[in-house]
């Protein structure tokens, strides 16, 4: 996600940043794992935040966070009233951008960035590109775990349905 607020000059980004990522904590039950980079090296400073697609919900059981667009508009609403509170209650508008990237396509569409001029600069902006990387592919771990997982669940169960089956027609 791209967090802009319009006129960023002595606001806490941070402040802006942790108000949407708790509102989807609130609204989603929890929040995943995330990390925010803010970009003040530009003409218009801006945060990406980076955050996995699930979040465990006890010991190796994970749940899938989607960011619809009830969602966004609650976040939009936590972060327009952190703006509100920093401002003194001046009214501010905020544009957040979601941008999905599946796991599979993160290596091109990092190609296709720096080839069309829009590689990030900075060490900061490797760090989020290497961050990028890592949720993506701890992502398809995990899901690949949970696949195999979810294999073996079904197929006990399928054994657990046959033997049934078989204790009616022994009756």
């Amino acid at each position: 996600m791209v967090l802009s607020p319009e006129r960023a000059e002595g606001l806490d980004l941070k402040a802006l940043t942790r108000a949407a990522v708790d509102q989807l904590g609130r609204d989603a039950g929890g929040t995943p794992p995330w990390i925010a980079a803010i970009h003040r090296n530009t003409k218009h400073p801006h945060v990406h935040i980076v955050m996995a697609a699930r979040r465990e919900i006890k010991g190796g059981h994970f749940r899938t966070v989607v960011i619809n667009p009830t969602r966004l508009a609650q976040m939009k609403s936590a972060v327009s009233n952190e703006l509100s509170r920093q401002r003194s209650g001046m009214p501010a508008q905020v544009q957040m951008r979601l941008l999905i990237a599946d796991a599979h396509h993160i290596g091109e569409s990092r190609r296709r960035r720096h080839a069309n001029g829009l590689g990030l600069v900075g060490g900061l902006g490797q760090i989020l590109e290497e961050a990028l990387h890592a949720v993506a592919t701890h992502q398809r771990r995990e899901l690949r775990r949970w696949l195999i997982e979810e294999q073996h669940r079904l197929q006990r169960e399928a054994e657990r349905q046959g033997h049934q089956r078989i204790q009616q027609l022994d009756r």
